[in-house]
């Protein structure tokens, strides 16, 4: 799972969790001052339901071989009732699909994700990449967000350790947690590129400003229209050259 699958998993899952105990729809969430505008996030019914199918789509994704109803329930601390009306809501839609394992001669219904699913779970990873974002202004992650030193991950340690059955185990996990600092620095840097090529263009849009000699609403729409598409070609650069 990647670093922002799994951020954007551990958040709804405590988003989810707030908002079954206390059942309530619509309620804005707070915002950061500016400059960070407003975030778009009154969470009403359908909302909060992309929400949940964003949270089950993303663990499914991280297991190719499957998952029961009960490990999803389990492992994610996620309601019985809430766990398997979601996968029937996801299964009805043809976004998950189910297949029966043996174990022990015993049957399990394993539900995985189709190529439909696959596709929705982009679909709202775009449409809340930006919801979302706004929180890591409220929480910087270079605060709050120290690797192997915060409370969840430290539960997820507990809870995982004791599966390990072999040095092996042990170091493909391990191994596995490093890959994932090594992705989340190539992300920072890409946002650092990013942060810079946005405030070159700032720089430059009040310079063009500072220099009229009249006021022109029109030719301000055009250098923030010129300088979206320069960021944008200077991050396709950028993607580029992080690869």
């Amino acid at each position: 799972m990647s670093g922002m699958d799994t951020f954007i998993c551990c958040l709804c899952i405590s988003m989810a969790s707030i908002m079954e105990k206390k059942q309530t729809y619509g309620q804005p969430l707070r915002y950061p001052p500016f400059p960070m505008p407003p975030p778009p996030l009154a969470l009403d019914r359908e909302s909060f339901n992309e929400l949940k199918h964003l949270i089950i789509l993303v663990i499914l994704s991280d297991k190719p071989d499957g998952l029961t109803g009960y490990s999803l329930q389990k492992k994610y601390k996620l309601s019985r009732t809430s766990v398997l009306r979601q996968l029937k809501s996801l299964e009805e839609q043809g976004y998950v699909e189910t297949k029966v394992d043996l174990v022990s001669g015993r049957s399990r219904k394993l539900f995985t994700l189709t190529e439909m699913g696959k596709k929705y779970l982009e679909e709202l990873k775009k449409k809340w990449a930006h919801r979302l974002a706004f929180l890591s202004e409220i929480a910087p992650p270079e605060e709050y967000g120290y690797p192997l030193l915060s409370i969840g991950l430290r539960r997820r340690f507990l809870f995982e350790i004791p599966d390990f059955e072999s040095k092996d185990d042990a170091l493909d996990y391990f191994r596995g947690l490093r890959s994932h600092l090594k992705q989340l620095q190539m992300r920072f840097e890409k946002r650092r590129i990013i942060l810079n090529n946005v405030k070159t263009a700032l720089d430059k849009i009040i310079s063009q400003i500072e220099k009229m000699e009249d006021f022109n609403l029109e030719s301000i729409s055009k250098l923030l229209e010129n300088a979206r598409k320069n960021i944008m070609k200077l991050d396709r650069e950028a993607n580029e050259d992080i690869k």
